[in-house]
């Protein structure tokens, strides 16, 4: 779980990408800070969860200036308009004007304070690392403990978004440098309340709660990845580092790889086989599910021709073997490839023999500290310049081996016709449209499955490395990726214990 490969010193400087431990627990240390559905909470396990690198991770921004978009809030607040005459109106005009001003002096101090170590004392902001929303003390009680307050993440926060660091040690105290590693007191500057973990008590998700209270408790801060990704050769291409949303393009085959649904079962339902559509209403009501074969979802390749460039069966991330590292990745490194909406990686079935011409494909469970998991899913990118060493550029031309097996991903079309289509359900796009509330679930079932328009045939490992089996990258948007997580398109979490 260590993160000293990405460390490019050993003290905490504005513009990291860090995670936070919880430290002050009942059941010891351990559990990763996490927002998900816009709240604070820890995960109970202590190692991190599927969802650690888009839930998990925030930066450390400085203090940001709200004076013009608090003079705006007011002026909204009292003026009793409709939408066409507040745009019209010459105050509220020039107010926006002036909030524009001042995100844009706040981007600027960002940008030239990036990189300076941060000190005990000093006023910072986390900032969710994909959607950029701010963590902030809400006005609402927490849920579990009624004396303090829900963290959240805000957009609108302003000034509550502001944390002071602070020494949880005698032995240090303020203005010296925070060293990574130690445990720090997050203290919220409008209120003097502190960051804690509820001992007692979930919350719905199964995730204990961070509230803001007036215990003195401590988070441990650890690095994920240093602002602008240093140590790496900034006259070279820009690497591709763990965490980064991207498509996989296999070139030849002019398609994507996707993650398909294959028919669940629910357990609850006797164990019999249900439509995939069914059973997402079922996920979305938190009952419990199991798939049949072992797998989620079967890995395919969507046709180039019919792909939509907002789909979510085609969004992967490549995450190193320690999934805590944001570390760029380098040829010969172990990874997971993983499909962030579902929490499922890519991955290869059975042990296999040097005998057996192909072992079939398809997606597992994300585990990361699982030596079962960790045989069917560490993968290796290999160049096809042979002579490629160091970090992997984003623009590279690749194959995929399985480190267990040390077999090649190949494709194989089935069929003579090399157009041949075949519509397969959709795992992420159909599940998100389920759990949207404004999706009713009588309108769900009589739409049908969700489909994707794939290429005829099948995924394998083969013992041969196929010369035509080379696959390219497409980074996703950060806005798309912001967009994904903000709006819910995701499968539902599973229903913690009972």
């Amino acid at each position: 779980m260590s993160s000293a490969s990405v460390t490019p010193a050993a003290f905490l400087r504005v513009g990291d990408a860090i995670f936070l431990v919880s430290v002050d627990s009942s059941e010891g240390e351990g559990g990763f800070v996490s927002a998900r559905r816009g709240q604070l909470g820890v995960c109970s396990s202590p190692t991190p969860p599927a969802s650690f690198s888009h839930e998990s991770v925030f930066v450390v921004k400085p203090q940001q200036n709200y004076v013009a978009a608090r003079k705006l809030k007011a002026m909204l607040e009292q003026e009793n308009k409709t939408a066409e005459q507040m745009a019209a109106d010459p105050a509220l005009m020039a107010a926006q004007a002036a909030v524009e001003r001042e995100e844009e002096m706040n981007r600027a101090s960002f940008s030239r304070i990036a990189g300076r170590e941060v000190r005990y004392g000093q006023v910072v902001q986390l900032h969710h690392a994909v959607t950029d929303v701010p963590v902030a003390v809400g006005r609402q009680a927490a849920l579990l403990n009624r004396e303090g307050r829900r963290v959240v993440e805000s957009e609108a926060a302003g000034d509550a978004a502001w944390f002071r660091v602070m020494p949880r040690l005698r032995i240090q105290s303020e203005g010296e440098r925070v060293r990574l590693g130690d445990p720090i007191v997050l203290e919220h500057v409008q209120t003097s309340l502190r960051l804690r973990v509820e001992r007692a008590g979930r919350m719905p998700d199964g995730r204990r709660e961070v509230s803001a209270t007036l215990e003195k408790a401590a988070l441990r801060v650890s690095l994920y990845r240093p602002h602008g990704g240093a140590g790496e050769d900034a006259d070279a291409p820009r690497p591709l580092f763990g965490g980064e949303a991207v498509r996989l393009v296999y070139e030849e085959e002019d398609g994507f790889l996707a993650a398909i649904a294959s028919d669940l079962i629910l357990k609850d339902l006797g164990g019999r086989l249900v439509p995939v559509v069914q059973a997402a209403v079922a996920a979305s009501e938190q009952r419990d599910t199991t798939v049949a074969g072992g797998g989620a979802a079967t890995a395919a390749l969507v046709a180039a021709d019919s792909h939509d460039d907002a789909s979510l069966d085609t969004m992967w991330s490549f995450l190193n073997a320690d999934i805590t590292s944001g570390a760029a990745l380098r040829w010969g490194g172990r990874v997971w490839i993983a499909h962030a909406p579902s929490g499922r990686a890519l991955g290869v079935a059975g042990g296999g023999t040097a005998e057996e011409e192909g072992m079939a494909v398809g997606t597992i469970q994300l585990s990361p500290d699982e030596p079962a998991a960790q045989r069917r899913g560490l993968f290796e990118l290999v160049p096809l310049d042979a002579a490629s060493s160091g970090a992997v550029a984003a623009d590279s031309l690749f194959r995929l081996r399985h480190v267990d097996s040390g077999r090649w991903i190949h494709f194989a079309r089935t069929g003579s016709d090399a157009g041949a289509r075949e519509k397969r359900p959709s795992l992420s796009e159909m599940s998100a449209k389920v759990t949207r509330a404004s999706v009713a679930r009588e309108e769900v079932e009589a739409a049908g499955a969700y489909t994707k328009l794939l290429v005829a045939g099948a995924l394998s490992a083969t013992v041969a490395s196929v010369d035509d089996n080379v696959v390219s990258l497409q980074r996703v948007p950060l806005e798309h990726y912001s967009d994904c997580l903000r709006s819910g398109e995701w499968l539902p979490p599973p229903r913690p214990p009972s």
